[in-house]
Parts: C-alpha cells; sequence; structure tokens
C-alpha cells in the first residue's frame, strides 16, 4: 500500500496532505531520498522517504502531483546492469490524456517540507513477461535519485508557483538472494504457512530462481487458490527444468489457462523433440 506524506505543520497518510516547518534556508528547494536501510532481500519491502523542502526566505508554492500522481515519476532508479528501472503500475488519478492539466497546488513556507513515504516492493511490483527486471529482483546495487521538476506556468492564484528542476543525492542499495536459512524459512512456509504467506514465498522463489525449492513448487500447479496455481506455474516456467518435462505435459490439460500457457512455453524453452506431439 502506497503511503503518502506531505509536511507543513501536520501530518498526512493515505493521500491526504500535510504541512509543518523545519529548518534551513539556502537554495529555493532541495530533495532528499532516504531508504530504511542499505541492503535487502530479493522480494523484501523497501521503504523510502522522499521529502522536498523549501529552503528559501519566502513562501513557495509547488504542485504535488508531481510525486502525489505519479510516485515513480519522481524517482530515477538504475538496475545493476545499468537500464532505468520502470514500474508496471497504472495510477488511475490522472490518465495521459493529451492537454490535460492536472494540478495539486501546496503552498510550502520558508523551511517547510513536502513528501512521500512510498513502498518500494509495492510502486514496482513485478518483472515484465519478458523477463526483464522491471523491480528489484536482480541481485546488485540500485541506484535510487529524486527528482522534482515543474514546467508549468502558474494558474488562479499560484503566483509563486516555483519552475525548475531540482535532483536529490544519490542513494544506493543492495539486493541479494536469501541466504541457506532464508531459503528453509521459504521451505517452511510452503508447508505450514497461510495462504498469503505461500504465496509471498512463492513469489520469492521465483524472482530469485531458487531452483532447488522447485519440487515443493510444483506442487501448487492443482492447488485450489487461482493465485498460487499461477505463482508455481510462472515459477516454472522461468526456472524450465528437464527433470519437470512430465509435470508440463500433465498440466497442458490444466483447467487454468494460464497454467496451461506456462506449460507450453515452458516445454518450448526445453527444445524437447518428445513436445512436439504436444
Amino acid at each position: 500500500m502506497r503511503r503518502f506524506l506531505i509536511v507543513a505543520g501536520c501530518m498526512v497518510l493515505f493521500g491526504t496532505i500535510v504541512l509543518a516547518a523545519s529548518e534551513g534556508t539556502g537554495a529555493p528547494l532541495s530533495v532528499k531520498v532516504t531508504t530504511d536501510k542499505e541492503k535487502y532481500t530479493i522480494n523484501e519491502s523497501i521503504k523510502l522517504t522522499y521529502t522536498l523542502t523549501n529552503k528559501s526566505n519566502q513562501a513557495l508554492t509547488i504542485d504535488t502531483a508531481k510525486f502525489l500522481q505519479y510516485p515513480p515519476a519522481c524517482l530515477i532508479i538504475r538496475a545493476p546492469n545499468g537500464q532505468l528501472v520502470g514500474s508496471l503500475k497504472h495510477y488511475p488519478f490522472a490518465p495521459e490524456v493529451p492537454g490535460l492539466k492536472v494540478i495539486w497546488l501546496c503552498p510550502l513556507p520558508p523551511g517547510g517540507f513536502a513528501g512521500i513515504k512510498l513502498d518500494l516492493f509495492h510502486e514496482y511490483p513485478d518483472i515484465f513477461p519478458t523477463g526483464e527486471p522491471h523491480g528489484f529482483d536482480a541481485p546488485g546495487v540500485y541506484e535510487i535519485t529524486g527528482i522534482y521538476q515543474n514546467d508549468r506556468e502558474a494558474v488562479g492564484d499560484a503566483k509563486w508557483l516555483w519552475t525548475g528542476k531540482v535532483t536529490s543525492a544519490t542513494v544506493r542499495i543492495e539486493v541479494v538472494k536469501p541466504t541457506e536459512e532464508q531459503v528453509q524459512e521459504l521451505l517452511t512456509l510452503l508447508r505450514k504457512g497461510s495462504t498469503a504467506q505461500q504465496h509471498r514465498a512463492l513469489e520469492t522463489i521465483r524472482k530469485a530462481q531458487i531452483a532447488e525449492l522447485l519440487p515443493e513448487v510444483e506442487g501448487f500447479l492443482d492447488s485450489e487458490s487461482e493465485h498460487l496455481r499461477r505463482e508455481a506455474a510462472h515459477a516454472m516456467f522461468l526456472m524450465a527444468n528437464p527433470k519437470f518435462y512430465d509435470t508440463y505435459v500433465e498440466h497442458l490439460k490444466s483447467l487454468d489457462e494460464m497454467v496451461r500457457g506456462y506449460m507450453a512455453h515452458s516445454l518450448g524453452r526445453l527444445r524437447d523433440e518428445r513436445a512436439v506431439a504436444h
């Protein structure tokens, strides 16, 4: 769930705006990005705080839509391979319509600040069907930079609407694969956890590509839960293994079309001549 925080006197969560004052003068605006820690395991929640501060000695007006409506637009994230990480989420508040201008104005007093708190696990939730990382699934160091940019002219009474661009210092976090102990914890969750815990465990196994747990994952292909079936099938596809050839063939008859699709693609990845008959 996304949690917003805007400050200038009070605090706002879940989309409500807040205001409070902080000390400091200097450049008109500054952006700061912080995370709750420096190292994370694949599929772990990454808590990030984005703060925009008025460091001038006069009140300024900002357009909070820049980070409230489009949270990923206020972040530049580079994966370990140098590629930009993009969110797959769609935000319903302001559709991309040519000519549409959505501005949420917020006055910041001298020293005032505004911002948001995000869980990047939810903002960048998954990997693209092509297998290219669009989240934090690949091990390595990620670089995160905050940005605030407004090139819109002032409207109505927004006399002091600030126009320009500021960026934060770059924050680096490391994402690592689960340890052996954590792998055993995942196994326990698969066997004894709640449906939600099993789903999160399957997600982690898929994203971290923990092939040693595929025999356990296989058992979820016939789960009564659609989410568990499909998550298991996705994992079996990404880690396609000849040892599970018979499983892929058997589940081509699954009543779940997505399971059937993953099984068919798994056979395609194996390039096993026996699969031609299917």
